[in-house]
């Protein structure tokens, strides 16, 4: 893949000087490079302009144009033309539209003035199974403490066609916060799907906590998002408190929930006490899996140790290096990271898994100038998740940067 990328942005003052930036790629998938410029000239139109061309190592290739254009007329209005671009993410709680949801030829024409906002979206992929065109349309209303949010939505492709529908309230006080949001959506066979959440929430200084019960329906999705934000098929409450006496924080976390049919349970129960002062914590978890955890951490110490589940943590940090290891003795994985947080930045992870005869490694490093960045990737991180990582294929992914 190679990416060449020519920008121009401008907010109507003085003119000031053009910035630019190349940079490049040769990963697993192929190779990327980045040409860019930049410069501000006036203060209401941001203009950027830009060509994609993808190659592969087996000699694909294709262009693909880029370009925005940003208006602001006046303080609450704003017009946005894009293509080949991120969008935005609406603000409804089930977040049916995200910015990083495009393909090559989507495009966006999006107006907003005041609480109004309207859009339309060209090509939009619908969860791999069709390109659509969307009509969006909301508008909120704020009045004192309250506000209300009314989201609008219609798609239709070759395949497949439908609506959505958000009703939003939020009151929000010094002591109190509570919301409702309340969804339907209708699929290309005309069926309707539900989604239901409500929350309240306590403020208290000495007890504060939250309570959230939700019911979501099946069919019911963030349709133009990559991830779900909320799990679908899912009903149930979730109880969350926090009390604190003299030096200790009280916590607990309650959640029932279940899929709709009632065959299968998604719960949660754990208990934790703090003593900040002591910088100790402990945590006595019994679903969904039990775990009884000690965690003491102070300045660059920490420990955790989980008796139930025979694992043990232990990072600290040794001059400029950081250091953390640890073993799951109930899978029977050790899990050791290094690393360094200098001008050279880097961190290496290596993990065995003594059961099944399998490792798992991989390498960051960063080198960073005033004006110029050079990075090296081998394996993929596997966020400290101890079980993660070892049925990834090899990979590897060289960049690097430089300002002017």
């Amino acid at each position: 893949m190679i990416l060449f990328l020519l920008v121009f942005s401008a907010p109507l003052t003085e003119a000031k000087a053009f910035t630019g930036l190349i940079s490049g790629t040769v990963e697993t998938e192929g190779i990327a490079n980045l040409l860019s410029f930049e410069g501000n000239h006036f203060s209401s139109i941001n203009f950027e302009l830009g060509l994609e061309s993808h190659l592969d190592y087996e000699g694909y290739h294709k262009h693909n144009p880029r370009w925005a254009l940003n208006l602001k007329p006046s303080k609450n209005s704003e017009i946005t033309i894009k293509r080949n671009h991120e969008h935005f993410t609406s603000p409804d709680t089930f977040r049916l539209i995200k910015d990083t949801n495009f393909l090559s030829k989507t495009r966006l024409y999006s107006l907003r003035y005041g609480g109004i906002h309207g859009a339309i979206l060209k090509n939009v992929p619908f969860k791999s199974l069709d390109s659509v065109d969307v009509l969006y349309l909301a508008g909120n209303i704020e009045i004192n403490s309250a506000s209300f949010r009314v989201t609008e939505l219609k798609y239709a492709g070759l395949k497949e066609s439908g609506s959505a529908r958000v009703l939003e309230m939020k009151v929000d006080s010094e002591l109190m916060a509570s919301s409702v949001a309340m969804g339907w959506q209708e699929d290309t066979k005309g069926d309707v799907s539900k989604g239901f959440i409500s929350e309240i929430a306590l403020k208290g200084k000495k007890l504060n906590g939250s309570l959230e019960w939700r019911q979501i329906h099946p069919g019911f999705r963030s349709p133009f998002s990559e991830n779900e934000k909320h799990a679908k098929n899912r009903r149930g409450y979730h109880l969350t408190h926090n009390a604190f006496v003299g030096n200790l924080k009280i916590s607990a976390n309650f959640r029932r929930h279940q899929n709709m049919e009632g065959t299968r349970q998604y719960n949660q129960h754990s208990w934790t006490i703090s003593a900040k002062d002591k910088h100790t914590e402990v945590e006595w978890r019994l679903e969904p899996t039990t775990a009884f955890i000690l965690r003491y951490e102070k300045d660059k110490i920490r420990i955790q140790l989980d008796a139930w589940n025979a694992s043990l943590r232990y990072a600290n940090r040794y001059g400029g290096l950081n250091y953390d290891l640890r073993a799951d003795g109930k899978h029977g994985i050790f899990r050791w990271q290094l690393g360094s947080g200098q001008k050279v930045r880097w961190r290496a992870i290596g993990k065995y898994d003594l059961n099944k005869k399998r490792t798992h490694h991989s390498v960051f490093v960063i080198y960073e100038l005033d004006k110029a960045t050079f990075q090296l990737e081998l394996g993929k991180y596997d966020r400290g998740n101890i079980l993660a990582g070892f049925h990834d294929s090899p990979q590897f992914c060289i960049s690097w940067g430089y300002e002017f």
